[in-house]
């Protein structure tokens, strides 16, 4: 009879009593293990005889035994590695062959991810005083549990279909997409970070159960174009533009009122511009510059931004209802998608801001005088104005009084609430300065790239170009414009940047004007530059007046770009009298989502369904962005434990002895 079948009373007694008295008898003269003997003599015979089941041994001699992962770090590991369902379920088919399998079965993971996604979380949004205006009760997620009749589905909407049809004489836009609700997105987020706020309450021994505090939360949000899309198309979608456009937000600042204007911080987004905390509300393939297709993309988006700030959003958490007040800032968009929804005539204009209404004579002569003043009552009235022209006046006459509006604005958000983006900022003022050092170099005092110097300037360029590559070690042709704006503003490749220019005199005044931006530049990509830089951000005002009166007297052939304009004039008003922040509300993890975007629709979204595809990717991104999992996921890798030297924290592809050894 095998001695699994025996007792183990019988098996001690008599057939393996003088096995085990032998080895406590070794064990005691040589002042060994018994433990360790025992281990090593199976994992040996295990060895000899081929048997794999010596490595799960191994690793419980080890004490890193397989722990069984949950269920949700299961999801968080397959969304955090951008893994497919086809490859988890590859990867869990061979770790179970293998015999230490401690995923669960990738159908449990299909089940739970629809307590990540919007539409999970009961809440509720009122006014300041206290009437309830919309109530959402969420779909229960356990299959023991009946469906709320008030909403049947987690999937997101058609923006298609969710649009009312005002004109249905009109043809419907060249448009397919995807979107969740604007509040049921932001209270998922903010449910999802109930701990952090727990935490940050704590940390200001302020009770966090507290049914009375009241949060103050501040969100910025955005829209951003990008092209060349073209994966795959249906046979019925064949003239859809090769183009997408897509919309996130990111919640970077919630402080507590405790009293008349009395708040502390209790949570600050350490990456507010990463892909990890820019969550997208908006997947779509459409042509941002038709007014039609933004209309259908960005007007649902909009009223509910507008219907819910300043409005109180109570969210049901575990330990009861927590009210936050929301705050928004529109500043992840670019000039030109700003100018062509916000009614502003294009940045050729002769209006130079889209903040003021500056002109390009008036921000050189009356430099240091502009503040923010452009809102959006004012802009759709202009508009109206202009549209019905009451008073017959002449075209000349209407321009005198349009402040650069075109038409009526969909965007509704007012200028403050936009700021700069301080991603599209670095582009534009790298271009600005590539052309200026160019002209330099070649020395020609003539901003236009026309007939007569088209070709002296466009040697300069390929001579500039091979002189960085050699010097610096970057290809301008093949970077993007952002990357290469950095290396332009580097303090280390200065002397690489300006050794073409050789006038000593002009050298000397380029490198005083790239000093004063990267001053500039220092405050205004800061996060929180109060704190970074409390001295230097008071002189930020002072020191921009005096690089704009550089380029004014030494560099007058140059034709500001709007962002020039906009870091001298409204940088300091954006950090004193706005959002506090310009580099915390730039755009950059909304660009870093473009990239997701391709990826998931290459890799990760069904063939044969445009909208099914956009689905796909819209819950995907939804999920890689998702606070818990993160966490999750990040947990998860700190407890794995590497099979070279045991250690827990990291694998045997970054083992540091594995590395050594190499």
């Amino acid at each position: 009879m095998p001695i699994y079948d025996c007792k183990a009373k019988y098996v001690k007694q008599k057939r393996l009593k003088e096995v085990e008295s032998s080895v406590e008898q070794f064990c005691s003269s040589k002042n060994e293990d018994k433990t360790d003997v025992l281990f090593f003599m199976l994992i040996h015979h295990l060895k000899s005889q081929n048997d794999n089941r010596f490595e799960q041994i191994n690793d419980v001699w080890m004490g890193g035994g397989v722990r069984k992962l949950t269920s949700h770090e299961c999801l968080a590991i397959r969304i955090d590695t951008l893994q497919s369902k086809t490859q988890c379920k590859a990867q869990y088919d061979f770790l179970k062959a293998k015999g230490c399998n401690p995923f669960v079965a990738p159908y449990a993971l299909d089940e739970i991810e629809c307590q990540y996604v919007p539409g999970s979380v009961r809440y509720s949004i009122e006014g300041q005083d206290q009437v309830i205006n919309y109530y959402h009760t969420p779909v229960k997620v356990n299959r023991e549990c009946t469906s709320s009749p008030l909403d049947n589905t987690f999937e997101p909407l058609d923006i298609v279909n969710d649009f009312p049809a005002c004109t249905p004489e009109l043809a419907t836009p060249n448009v397919k997409g995807c979107r969740w609700r604007y509040p049921d997105a932001i209270a998922k987020t903010l449910h999802e970070l109930e701990n952090d706020i727990i935490a940050g309450l704590q940390q200001h021994n302020i009770d966090p159960y507290d049914p009375t505090i009241l949060l103050k939360t501040y969100i910025k949000d955005g829209a951003d174009g990008l092209g060349d899309v073209s994966v795959h198309k249906e046979v019925g979608d064949r003239y859809l533009p090769d183009k997408a456009f897509r919309f996130s937000f990111c919640v970077y600042r919630i402080e507590a009122i405790l009293g008349d204007d009395e708040k502390v911080t209790i949570f600050v987004e350490k990456r507010p511009n990463s892909v990890k905390t820019n969550r997208p509300v908006l997947e779509a393939i459409c042509d941002e510059n038709n007014h039609g297709s933004s209309t259908l993309c960005l007007l649902p988006i909009e009223n509910e931004r507008s219907y819910m700030k300043g409005k109180i959003i109570r969210i049901q958490t575990e330990f009861g209802w927590r009210r936050h007040v929301l705050f928004f800032s529109n500043s992840m968009i670019d000039e030109k998608l700003d100018r062509t929804n916000s009614g502003l005539a294009g940045s050729g204009s002769n209006y130079l801001c889209t903040l003021c209404d500056a002109t390009r004579e008036t921000a050189l002569s009356n430099l240091g005088n502009f503040v923010i003043n452009r809102s959006y009552a004012e802009t759709a009235e202009i508009a109206e104005y202009m549209r019905i022209n009451p008073d017959n006046l002449t075209k000349a006459d209407l321009n005198k009084i349009s402040k650069g509006i075109k038409s009526t604005p969909l965007l509704q958000a007012e200028s403050i609430e936009k700021g700069i983006d301080a991603t599209h900022a670095d582009i534009n003022c790298g271009s600005f300065f590539r052309k200026l050092i160019i002209r330099e170099i070649v020395q020609i005092n003539k901003w236009e790239m026309s007939g007569d110097v088209k070709s002296i300037i466009k040697d300069g360029e390929v001579k500039f170009d091979l002189h960085l590559k050699k010097t610096v070690g970057i290809n301008p042709q093949l970077m993007m414009p952002g990357n290469y704006a950095r290396a332009i503003f580097d303090s280390k490749n200065e002397n690489s940047v300006l050794d073409l220019i050789e006038d000593d005199e002009r050298k000397c005044k380029v490198r005083l004007l790239l000093q004063k931006f990267r001053f500039m530049r220092m405050i205004y990509r800061a996060v929180d530059p109060k704190v970074q830089y409390p001295s230097e951000t008071k002189m930020y005002k002072e020191t921009a007046i005096e690089f704009g009166k550089i380029l004014i007297n030494d560099f007058d052939y140059a034709k500001w770009p709007n962002y020039i304009h906009k870091v001298i004039e409204h940088v300091q008003e954006l950090n004193e009298n706005g959002p506090g922040t310009v580099g915390g509300l730039s755009s950059e993890g909304n660009e870093g989502g473009n990239k997701i975007f391709r990826h998931f629709r290459k890799n990760l979204a069904r063939r044969g369904s445009t909208y099914g595809g956009l689905r796909d990717v819209l819950w995907g991104h939804w999920l890689y962005s998702s606070p818990s999992l993160t966490k999750l996921s990040a947990k998860s890798k700190s407890e794995q434990r590497c099979s070279a030297c045991r250690s827990l924290g990291h694998n045997i592809r970054n083992c540091p002895s594995s590395v050594e050894n190499v």
